[in-house]
């Protein structure tokens, strides 16, 4: 027997024909209920033809079942890149608020321009870029006074590493964006920076941050790197094989992104992906379309009254392919401003990653605090590091969870007894994690000699 495309079998007997009643040799026919209808020639092509459903073609490449279209797309302004002016012994500079960066860093070229006592470092530094093998060194180093542009009466001393090759005069790092609150409470001393982007984007992450954000990428999830320094969304030639973009496009539209020592790589295309920071159902990544537009991007409805992207929306998000990226994805400026993600996403930063390379990340930041060293998977003995990181993450998780208990009580006006023992919870939370982090400094410089975790969690308050 052979399969006919409309799911009944065919084979050569003699009979009378069921719809002409001709008695000829016929093709017969066998249907789901396993009866036998003789059926002629002429009118068995009349049946496939009448009988197959529409739908149905020879042409079929695929088994796998494709899901429905998109019913409605929305649109989303987009919000714009920005930088952050400041003054700096009398003059204007915009800044770069770089998240993704470590470290302040300053170029030798505006060092001198403002007249900087720029001091030689003991021993050189490196730093590493985006890509693969690509460093950047400095063997220089200033303390600046400045000042927000907005805030002219308070000054603040930072450190800066001096950099010849530095393709920006200024580079603030995330350690002092955090200690300011400047992409949070702050976000006000950011400035908008006008006119599109063109084919050129500025990606700086030097010396990547080790803090991640958990989101889902075509509802597979990943801890990605959050970066306010770069222009535009970046995702390895390894991910984007893997995810199965709703759209790719090749590099006819040439996309050149430029790093912080002003090395250029083009981009190999472009794909774009479903972005979540949630696990999305499969209604949510099917039935709406959210899309984000530049200035209204000509599209009616969009303008600057819009109101802010719910954390709840899955959005449609273009991604440039880098070959040889160091992480596999790098979260661009306009995305992370336009849902307010230093705000409204503060559960979703972590520490470290699972699919973050080796020496990249030290922690996976899973809830439950199991690390991804351990695992259900393996029945070897708790060694003294898994042991480690799980009373690190009881801690932690514990301190994150009263903040949060905190910043509800702050918000919904709660009575000051409840935000009073909400804080002396907290304190006490604190208390216990610095006096863990004090008795076990051995073994955290041990097992994470490069890491400033015992310096971060004695700064807690």
């Amino acid at each position: 027997m052979i399969n006919s495309p409309i799911s009944i079998y065919e084979a050569e007997a003699f009979g009378s024909c069921h719809r002409c009643r001709e008695l000829t040799r016929s093709v017969s026919w066998i249907n789901d209920s396993q009866s036998w209808e003789y059926t002629c020639q002429p009118c068995s092509y009349q049946q496939y033809e009448y009988d197959t459903p529409p739908e149905t073609t020879l042409q079929s490449e695929s088994l796998i079942p494709v899901s429905e279209p998109c019913q409605q797309t929305i649109y989303h302004q987009r919000a714009p890149r920005k930088c952050l002016p400041i003054l700096v012994n009398g003059f204007s500079c915009k800044a770069i608020a770089d998240t993704g960066s470590e470290y302040n860093c300053i170029s030798r070229d505006f060092a001198k321009t403002i007249r900087a006592k720029i001091k030689k470092s003991k021993n050189s530094q490196s730093f590493s870029l985006p890509i693969n093998g690509y460093k950047l060194h400095s063997s220089e180093h200033i303390s600046l006074d400045f000042c927000f542009e907005n805030e002219q009466y308070i000054w603040h001393n930072v450190n800066f590493f001096v950099f010849k090759e530095l393709a920006r005069d200024i580079i603030i790092g995330n350690q002092f964006l955090q200690e300011t609150g400047t992409l949070e409470e702050y976000a006000y001393r950011l400035q908008p920076i006008p006119g599109s982007l063109g084919d050129m984007a500025f990606v700086g992450s030097l010396n990547f941050q080790k803090k991640y954000l958990k989101c889902w990428l075509n509802g597979v999830r990943q801890h990605t790197l959050p970066d306010s320094g770069a222009e535009v969304n970046l995702i390895s030639r390894r991910l984007a094989s893997t995810l199965n973009p709703v759209k790719y496009q090749s590099s006819t539209t040439y996309m050149n992104i430029e790093f912080a020592d002003g090395s250029t790589v083009q981009a190999r295309g472009k794909v774009d992906l479903s972005v979540s920071f949630f696990e999305p159902s499969w209604e949510q990544s099917s039935y709406v379309h959210h899309e984000l537009v530049d200035d209204g991007g000509g599209v009616s409805g969009i303008g600057t009254g819009t109101l802010k992207v719910s954390t709840q929306t899955v959005i449609s998000e273009p991604f440039y392919i880098i070959d040889d990226l160091r992480e596999d994805v790098i979260l661009g400026e306009t995305l992370l401003f336009t849902i307010d993600a230093y705000n409204q996403l503060k559960n979703n930063f972590l520490w470290g990653a699972p699919n973050a390379r080796p020496s990249i990340g030290m922690f996976d930041g899973l809830t439950d605090g199991e690390s991804w060293l351990s695992g259900s998977q393996n029945s070897a003995p708790v060694s003294e590091k898994d042991k480690l990181l799980k009373e690190y993450y009881a801690h932690d998780d514990k301190y994150k969870e009263l903040c949060t208990l905190i910043d509800d009580h702050m918000r919904w006006r709660s009575p000051d007894s409840k935000i009073s023992a909400a804080v002396q919870k907290k304190d006490y939370a604190v208390w216990e994690f610095q006096h863990w982090a004090g008795n076990n400094k051995n073994l955290l410089d041990y097992y994470f000699p490069n890491s400033s975790l015992y310096d971060n969690i004695m700064t807690l308050q």
